[in-house]
């Protein structure tokens, strides 16, 4: 499967590449979220306090295939609208890289409405941002930026340049759920 990310990451290179140098305006301004610790297998990361007080293990990836395929049926019954933000890390890159910063950074953007899948042993990162057309993947991004700017002035530039991604507006190129997950996950 790496050839599938060598193909889409030529469509969507780098985060650093996708963000550009400068943050929106109001890249700020939304991000106001306190993080709490929750578990993810044998790992510890820190998510939104929505994520952690809805009681979701968001490293579960078969219940997050379940709730991201009833994303695809309200897409297909009502023209719902989500974005699926797929990220993937190269610690070969960047070994002294902590993606558990970068995965802290993620979940303070994240609304009660949106929901994510974490695999921290392989640096895969789903994002599901509800109700949210293509633009607001540059608006999220931005955030992103601010907020690891925020946490690790030093090592921003080199999450960006490490973690690469794929923004796929509703689920589109992907007949369902599992679909997007065999490729997101680099599953054979």
């Amino acid at each position: 499967m790496w050839f599938v990310w060598n193909v889409l990451k030529q469509h969507h290179p780098s985060l650093s590449d996708i963000m550009g140098t400068t943050p929106a305006p109001d890249a700020q301004s939304s991000v106001d979220r306190v993080p709490t610790d929750i578990q993810v297998g044998d790992h510890e990361v820190v998510a939104s306090a929505a994520a952690s007080d809805q009681g979701i293990d968001h490293s579960n990836r078969d219940a997050f295939g379940l709730r991201l395929q009833q994303y695809y049926h309200q897409h297909a019954v009502n023209d719902t609208p989500f974005l699926l933000i797929a990220m993937r890390g190269d610690g070969v890159a960047a070994p002294s890289l902590d993606f558990s910063l970068f995965y802290d950074c993620v979940g303070k953007l994240l609304t009660r409405q949106d929901d994510w899948l974490v695999d921290v042993q392989n640096q895969r990162l789903i994002v599901l941002l509800s109700q949210s057309r293509p633009n607001a993947a540059q608006r999220f991004f931005a955030r992103l930026k601010v907020r690891l700017l925020d946490a690790a002035p030093q090592q921003a530039q080199d999450y960006l340049h490490t973690v690469s991604a794929i923004v796929v507006p509703n689920g589109e190129s992907f007949q369902n759920a599992e679909d997007f997950l065999a490729v997101a996950l680099e599953e054979e």
